[in-house]
């Protein structure tokens, strides 16, 4: 998905308030209120001005109204006898989701999508899941995100039921979806969304030059995105929590393997000491082998792995761990290889509660259970 911030034109009912600011020639200028009086100029490069009522404005975010009508420069209003337009500049916001803002609280509710589209076809009347996200970050930044509910649980649906990690989304997501996704999960409150993209990103982001990542061309993740309250670290650790559990029983397959004992009941073809322990060290031999073919040997810690769990389950369950003694049908293996499945799929995160409390605290601000 492209994160690509760049203006789109704007919808057929809004047209007829966009003018282009002929003297200037700088930017477009779209009136959200005819009676308003300031001009937000948003964006740097593509920047777009909107003509807004201040009151409206400082009425819906403590952000702005600190930032309007306390001591700031942007405060300092230009006398009616000047005939300047009062102007107040955010050159690092997107002008895109800035309109669906002020639109929102400026009552233009005709303006906003109730549908989520993750493909960008030009489609009408859906607001785009990439500029979802940039929403959210201004619903975060100036504590805008009450505005959302009325429209929150319709576009936590269609995320749930078509987005990034549903079936219908062929699975061909990268590294922006999944650091989109946990953010707008974060700042809408979806618990169970959220759980989903760490399970996802755990299972299948690979760890090269030290950090996680779609694949290793992809940056790092939460670099395209925003990271949500220090998640990286949550998501590193329940990787390696997960790589620790599925490498554990392999550890303890050939440590059994390293030592000849009598008790030993890994091979069952024989009782003599002599011929059982042949036939282990066989299989010991052959699990070595295999681990090496795949840089796995000597079994690194769960941090020094870096193929995706996913990746590691596939390979356990075709490590060659079968015994080369003639006439013995021993492997050291068969429930490992046959449950790392299972394994792999029933490890959920945990979230803290911390996690857990924002989650219910935004949750609450837009009317969802």
């Amino acid at each position: 998905m492209s994160t690509d911030t760049s203006q789109t034109p704007p919808t057929r009912s809004e047209s007829k308030h966009v003018e282009q600011d002929e003297q200037k020639g700088e930017h477009t200028r779209i009136v959200i209120d005819p009676d308003g009086d300031l001009c937000l100029v948003v964006g740097d490069e593509d920047a777009t001005a909107f003509v807004v009522c201040s009151k409206t404005v400082a009425r819906a975010s403590p952000v702005w109204k600190r930032l309007l009508f306390g001591l700031f420069s942007e405060s300092l209003q230009p006398s009616k006898d000047s005939g300047e337009e009062w102007t107040v500049r955010l050159p690092v916001d997107n002008p895109r989701s800035m309109r669906l803002v002020l639109n929102i609280i400026h009552s233009q509710f005709e303006e906003v999508p109730t549908s989520v589209t993750f493909f960008d076809y030009g489609e009408t009347g859906y607001i785009t899941f990439e500029e979802l996200f940039q929403l959210t970050v201004l619903t975060d930044k100036y504590d805008l995100t009450r505005m959302l509910r009325p429209w929150a649980s319709y576009w936590l649906r269609d995320i749930d039921e078509r987005g990034p990690l549903a079936v219908e989304y062929g699975g061909e997501y990268g590294a922006a979806d999944m650091d989109c996704l946990c953010w707008v999960a974060w700042e809408l409150g979806s618990e169970k969304i959220l759980t989903k993209a760490i399970k996802e990103i755990t299972r299948t982001y690979i760890k090269t030059e030290g950090s996680l990542r779609w694949d290793c061309y992809s940056e790092k993740l939460f670099t395209v995105g925003r990271e949500p309250a220090n998640l990286y670290s949550f998501v590193e650790s329940h990787r390696e929590e997960i790589i620790r559990k599925m490498l554990g029983p392999v550890n303890d397959a050939v440590a059994k393997l390293l030592v000849t004992d009598a008790k030993n009941l890994i091979c069952t073809e024989v009782t003599d000491l002599s011929d059982r322990t042949d036939c282990e060290t066989t299989m010991l031999g052959a699990i070595i082998r295999s681990l090496n073919s795949r840089f796995l040997w000597p079994i690194p810690n769960s941090q020094e792995v870096e193929i995706s769990a996913s990746d590691l389950a596939e390979f356990i369950k075709q490590l060659d761990s079968k015994s080369r003694l003639y006439g013995h049908d021993c492997e050291a293996l068969p429930i490992i290889k046959s449950t790392i499945d299972t394994t792999l799929k029933a490890i959920s995160p945990t979230l803290p509660d911390a996690y857990i409390r924002h989650l219910k605290a935004q949750a609450g601000k837009l009317g969802i259970d």
